[in-house]
């Protein structure tokens, strides 16, 4: 018997280190194939044009180009993205916006260097310069005429902005009836899409955009491009994009783009379009695009009226997923307020049945979305959340609370923690396009865990850890530290917590590391029974910046194509161009700090409640020393949730996501069972 705490040790050593190495080494995202290089590219600009519209209608000239193709994100720097800025961003390979323009900035003019927009490009530099992106507006342009290449728009004004050189040229300029696929790269572009929602008026434009495609020549050794640089009135919806590289036996079956940006099959940027146009001609893209080229990769449909279906329903999802992100925040706050007001007011009963109802709310919106949840209604599927949630705590409840009051919602904290790390290790498929997830209207991350994400299973891995504690007896006053089982639970939790979160294979998330990592620490100092001194204060942070430098290593050591954030940060601080993602980084939060009255009112409780513990901090202080495990995740809970606010972009957003495991879990560890006074 004295053998088998030895045993389940190594297993779990085992476990921790096959996850390493995977996570590490492993390769992150699909399996892909490079786009064929050409002689000429030509783009078909279609803004507004949506998988819904090809889905209901007979395209066969569109269907061909769409053969490879994927969801275009097309989000800039603001919400919205106008033509003009989707054009920018195109051109650019990076997040830009412009100002308002007067009218006479969008009249071309004609010099020797072609027909140009040069007041656009001093105005969309000067954007660029502040949005602190590292975005070179006309840095598509400017490398093909540095090539010897030439470009060439038909359309209006504003999409000469897609092929513009830095001084805001391109070589030919013309109305879109004048068609001539003659110049190395030629943009024509078909508007009237992105104006209307009228059914009718859609289907005939795109009667008449699928003929005159058919009708152009564009002869042989050539890529076509069909994208959506924009969509219906500037909303944020995600758009079509294809690519028709004319390789032999490709255009036969379906097949999904992706890039080494987003790792994820059938989901691209706008900022990737300008790499994939270079590396279709050969040429390398400058450093100052953040996109990356797109690749190829397998489709699960069959033929192109599948392949068409299923982004159709994948832009449904993801429109869904934005209106339900709404109603589902506040229903799970609401739910936390009032479990946390009962607690407070005396209404103990109420507050300890909404306590596990409240962790499980998280669990089953990320659990739905391994099911069509996008076709229900959306009030029946706010509800559907709740009343499942609503299940799943009186099942926890039946089968757990024999260990204790404290059960149920403990057991359900690591049911999320372990849907969480086993989803992402698994490829992240219920992170995308569910309501505590990511989605790429936003575009700020693809795959791994995103802000919201981590502050669930950071909070949940901690509540986790100690969940050994509780089951040994928590009130055992004044003890000198855990046992060596304990211990060997936590570091178990924290080591798998941290693999995941860190390993570019799977979280590839840089703040995330450096907020858990020390939270562990702090866990096991607590656990421990030592008290936080300067020395070891430096000596934890010494470790996490160490483990997070090799990380960074090993992610740079991997090809250019398959590293993640991390490891493009690495090279931005080798290049010496890192402080810039640093500064927009802080920029950002202190923008989320004063963005929304919710936001200032969440700061003032912040402080309030810090006021109160620094009044009660001897009754706090007596309160930990009776409970070990309450005193264990105040410390890591609060280690975690200061650093996620520091170093994660979304700010205040991490720690009060956290409060959704922190505070139920508080409420039904401390709050006493109420009872009835006898008569």
């Amino acid at each position: 018997m004295a053998r088998i705490p030895r045993v389940v040790g190594g297993v779990a050593a085992i476990i921790v280190a096959c996850l390493a190495v995977v996570g590490f080494f492993g390769r992150s995202g699909p399996t892909t194939e490079p786009l064929r290089e050409v002689k000429r590219v030509v783009i078909l600009s279609v803004p507004g044009l949506r998988w819904q519209d090809l889905e209901a209608l007979d395209t066969p000239n569109l269907e061909r180009r769409l053969m490879t193709s994927a969801l275009l994100s097309i989000r800039s720097v603001g919400p919205e993205t106008s033509l003009l800025e989707g054009y920018l961003a195109l051109n650019a390979g990076n997040r830009l916006e412009v100002s308002e323009l007067p009218a006479d900035a969008l009249e071309p003019e004609r010099n020797e260097r072609g027909w140009c927009l040069a007041e656009l490009a001093a105005s969309a530099t000067a954007s660029a310069d502040g949005d602190l992106n590292g975005a070179r507006p006309g840095a598509l342009g400017e490398a093909l005429r540095a090539k010897g290449l030439s470009t060439a728009v038909y359309g209006g004004a504003p999409a000469i902005a897609a092929l513009m050189d830095e001084s805001g040229c391109v070589v030919t300029f013309a109305a879109r009836d004048s068609v001539r696929i003659e110049s190395d790269v030629t943009l024509v572009e078909y508007l009237g899409l992105e104006a209307t929602d009228v059914a009718s008026d859609r289907t005939a434009i795109i009667g008449d955009l699928d003929a005159a495609i058919g009708r152009l020549d564009l002869g042989g050794d050539i890529a076509v491009i069909v994208v959506a640089p924009s969509a219906v009135n500037d909303r944020a919806e995600v758009t079509v994009v294809g690519v028709d590289d004319g390789a032999a036996g490709v255009g036969d079956r379906p097949e999904r783009l992706t890039s080494a940006f987003t790792r994820r099959a059938g989901y691209v940027t706008i900022t990737d379009l300008a790499p994939t146009v270079l590396q279709l001609l050969g040429a390398d893209a400058p450093d100052a695009m953040s996109g990356a080229p797109m690749t190829r990769t397998g489709s699960d449909a069959s033929d192109a009226a599948a392949h068409i279906a299923s982004f159709a329903d994948l832009a449904d999802r993801v429109m869904f997923r934005d209106r339900a992100v709404g109603p589902v925040s506040v229903v799970f706050v609401v739910l936390l307020a009032l479990c946390g007001a009962g607690a407070l007011g005396g209404r103990r009963r109420i507050a300890r049945m909404l306590a596990p109802v409240v962790v499980a709310c998280p669990v089953v919106a990320f659990g739905l979305g391994a099911t069509a949840y996008h076709r229900l209604p959306l009030g029946f599927y706010v509800c559907i959340i709740v009343v499942l949630a609503a299940v799943l705590a009186s099942v926890a409840a039946s089968s757990l609370s024999r260990l204790g009051r404290w059960a149920p919602t403990a057991g359900l904290s690591a049911l999320l923690w372990a849907l969480l790390v086993v989803d992402v290790v698994t490829g992240g498929r219920l992170q995308i396009n569910t309501p505590f997830g990511y989605t790429p209207t936003i575009a700020g991350r693809f795959q791994g865990f995103g802000n919201l994400a981590f502050g669930l299973v950071g909070s949940a891995s901690v509540v986790t850890a100690v969940v050994v504690v509780l089951c040994r007896g928590d009130a055992r006053p004044q003890r000198a530290g855990a046992t060596r089982v304990e211990l060997w639970w936590a570091a178990w939790v924290g080591a798998i917590s941290v693999v995941s979160v860190a390993a570019p294979a799977f979280g590839s998330d840089v703040g995330g590391t450096l907020a858990l990592l020390p939270a562990f620490a702090m866990l096991g100092l607590s656990m421990s029974g030592r008290t936080l001194s300067w020395r070891r204060g430096l000596v934890v942070v010494a470790s996490t910046a160490v483990a997070v430098v090799g990380l960074a290593l090993a992610d740079l050591a991997r090809p250019a194509d398959a590293r993640t954030h991390l490891g493009r940060f690495a090279d931005d601080l080798l290049h010496g161009e890192g402080m810039l993602l640093v500064r927009r980084k802080l920029r950002g939060n202190m923008a989320i700090l004063t963005s929304s009255f919710w936001s200032v009112i969440l700061v003032a409780l912040i402080i309030v409640a810090g006021g109160w513990c620094w009044h009660r901090r001897s009754t706090l202080a007596a309160s930990f020393a009776d409970h070990p495990a309450v005193r264990h995740v105040a410390m890591a809970g609060t280690t975690a949730g200061a650093l996620g606010f520091a170093l994660n972009d979304s700010g205040l957003a991490v720690p009060a996501i956290m409060l959704g495991v922190f505070v139920p879990w508080l409420v039904a560890v401390r709050v006493p069972v109420a009872t009835r006074a006898p008569r």
